[in-house]
């Protein structure tokens, strides 16, 4: 899940109608913006910055995370900051 604006989440469905309208807005297909999504998320995961892992410890406490849930979490620090 991720967050819409206005703090509602977005189920699998919509996380798909998302990568499909990026996907076409870049001249790509969803599952190459979805590979380069979970590509993201694991080289974040994969830092040596400690300072990284500790906010990931905090934000992630069950370890790495789905990609929807990677996503709804970093909107949300996103729209925090």
């Amino acid at each position: 899940m991720i967050v819409k604006k206005g703090g509602n989440r977005i189920d699998s469905k919509h996380l798909e109608e998302l990568t499909k309208t990026i996907a076409e807005r870049n001249g790509t297909t969803p599952e190459a913006v979805r590979r380069e999504m979970e590509a993201a998320r694991n080289s974040a995961w994969d830092t040596d910055d400690s300072s990284a892992r500790g906010r990931q410890k905090v934000l992630f406490p069950a370890g790495k995370p789905q990609l929807s849930e990677f996503l709804e979490v970093i909107a949300k620090e996103i729209k925090k900051a």
